[in-house]
């Protein structure tokens, strides 16, 4: 739902809120969405998402997964149970929680993107690193890879 594509430095406040840009605020607002869900990648920075999205990308695939297999264990635990729904407040602004914030290296300093179903939020000097490194790997991939499992 989010089909917005930016990338915009900013800060964290002192309480651990962060500003959504404009126009995705009124993207939000316009489809009366109020609330995202956030969860953390591990090694990387946290990915939010409409509920609409989350569902869709998140619980529908788990709903199929044998909730008994190790792997999907694994991936629910490691990744999932710290996920976590946040209201996005009259100002426009999310409280990223702690525990989340301190996985992701969240200080002040801050990178937010808009990536089609998503947003993330990186530490400012994590994603200097990782881009520099996907930079490097992208003209090596041999194109755009398809489909959920990759190229």
């Amino acid at each position: 739902m989010l089909g917005e594509l930016f990338q915009v430095d900013a800060t964290l406040d002192g309480k651990g809120r962060l500003v959504l840009p404009a126009r995705l605020r009124k993207k939000l607002e316009s489809a009366n969405l109020r609330t995202l869900v956030l969860m953390y990648m591990p090694g990387m920075s946290i990915f939010g998402f409409t509920e609409e999205e989350w569902d869709r990308q998140v619980v529908s695939r788990l709903s199929d997964a044998d909730p008994f297999n190790p792997k999907v264990l694994t991936f629910t635990h490691g990744m999932i149970a710290g996920a976590t729904t946040v209201d996005v407040d009259s100002q426009g602004r999310v409280l990223v929680p702690p525990k989340l914030r301190e996985k992701a290296g969240l200080t002040r300093d801050i990178v937010m993107q808009g990536l089609m179903n998503r947003i993330e939020v990186w530490d400012a000097t994590r994603w200097q690193a990782r881009e520099a490194e996907a930079e490097a790997e992208a003209p090596h991939l041999g194109g755009i890879p398809l489909g959920r499992g990759g190229a």
